[in-house]
């Protein structure tokens, strides 16, 4: 009985972030046109949207910041002349 138990519960237990990393960078070593590769791939895309969305708020802040600090030295330059 607890070895059905524990094979059920082996369905349903997620890999932890290092055990998934460690796959992903195995499967990225395989052939192109193997199902480790493929895996990977979409691993390497779920891995780094967190750090793209990140990535693309703070560019987004930054560029805002810069475009306001422009339109300020644009008016102190229209002002002084």
């Amino acid at each position: 009985m607890n070895e059905e138990l524990d094979e059920i519960a082996e369905r349903y237990e997620e890999a932890g972030f290092f055990k998934r990393f460690t796959g992903m960078l195995s499967g990225l070593g395989k052939p192109h046109d193997t199902r480790e590769y493929k895996l990977a791939r979409i691993e390497l895309q779920r891995l780094s949207a967190p750090i793209a969305a990140a990535g693309t708020a703070a560019a987004s802040v930054c560029s805002s910041a810069a475009g306001r600090a422009a339109v300020r030295i644009s008016r102190a330059a229209l002002s002084a002349a």
